[in-house]
């Protein structure tokens, strides 16, 4: 999922908002429950395996840990942690008498999960819905956003390059996965990985599936996000923060937008952030797209 860090991230916005966040140098982080797509971070982690498949993986995998030369399993696995202290002591026996020994174990280990599935659905959904996430694109000339998210080539694309900084939020940006299906909560590999104490249930991958994967159709967005936990307030819906000043690389006016906000907004970002850049997306004259101008 992770792809080359671009440039600059791009915020599109309308004229009302881009007027106050360029007063308050303040950038909103939203609640899922605002987003326009009703699947983002708002869908549930299937589990559909193949039982024949997981039992053949969990065994090997199950040997390898009581057998093999080395074992290192996740430091936080009871499993593997009584593994670990215990497969020194244990004789080998066959690998028959092993399979014989172990057999059913994924079986009990997947219906056990399966049995606790809808409870652990609803925890995951009240968890989620309280996140505060701040969505960018890696594009700013992108035609149908400029249409959907800044008043219809009228509002304002604000560019932003991160700096150099250890404070900078942007170096924990990440790109979204987009895929046809949803992802699952457990796959054979990874049910496999946890009996044999490699894993955990550990939730973080979990969520990072959750707020990093969208559907395909927006794939066009090219989008780079922000996560930010339950943030200051876990109840609020969103949350204002402050970005560096320095980090704001440019404010981009779109192509329709009226002269007296064009005027407006220029000699606000003039007088807030003399250094930053203010440009006009401008229609091409031969090709179907749009140019930056100063």
């Amino acid at each position: 999922m992770e792809g080359e860090r671009p440039e600059y991230f791009y915020k599109y916005m309308s004229v009302e908002v881009a007027k106050l966040v360029l007063l308050n140098r303040t950038l909103r982080w939203s609640t899922p429950g605002l987003f326009n797509d009703p699947f983002d971070v708002q869908f549930d982690l299937h589990v559909d395996v193949d039982r024949e498949k997981l039992r053949a993986i969990t065994l090997q995998k199950m040997w390898d840990a009581w057998f093999g030369p080395t074992y290192t399993p996740h430091p936080a696995s009871k499993s593997g942690k009584f593994i670990s202290e215990n497969r020194h002591r244990t004789r080998k026996v066959s690998r028959e008498n092993f399979n014989i020994w172990l057999h059913g174990t994924s079986d009990r280990s997947l219906d056990n999960l399966l049995a606790h599935i809808p409870e652990r659905h609803a925890e995951i959904r009240v968890a989620m819905g309280k996140t505060k996430i701040l969505c960018f694109s890696s594009v700013g000339d992108s035609l149908p956003m400029w249409a959907y998210y800044s008043q219809s080539h009228q509002g304002v694309v604000l560019r932003f390059k991160p700096i150099d900084d250890p404070s900078s939020v942007f170096r924990f940006a990440r790109p979204i996965n987009y895929t046809m299906r949803m992802p699952q909560l457990f796959s054979e590999d990874a049910l496999s990985d946890i009996s044999a104490g490699l894993k955990t249930t550990d939730s973080e991958d979990m969520v990072n599936r959750l707020v990093f994967t969208k559907a395909t159709a927006w794939k066009h967005e090219q989008e780079w996000r922000l996560f930010l936990g339950h943030g200051r307030d876990a109840e609020a819906t969103v949350e204002d923060n402050r970005f560096d000043a320095s980090e704001l690389d440019a404010v981009i006016l779109g192509c329709a937008m009226p002269e007296h906000w064009r005027i407006a907004l220029s000699a606000l970002a003039g007088l807030r952030y003399p250094e930053t850049k203010v440009l006009r997306a401008v229609k091409s004259e031969r090709e179907f797209k749009l140019v930056l101008s100063e």
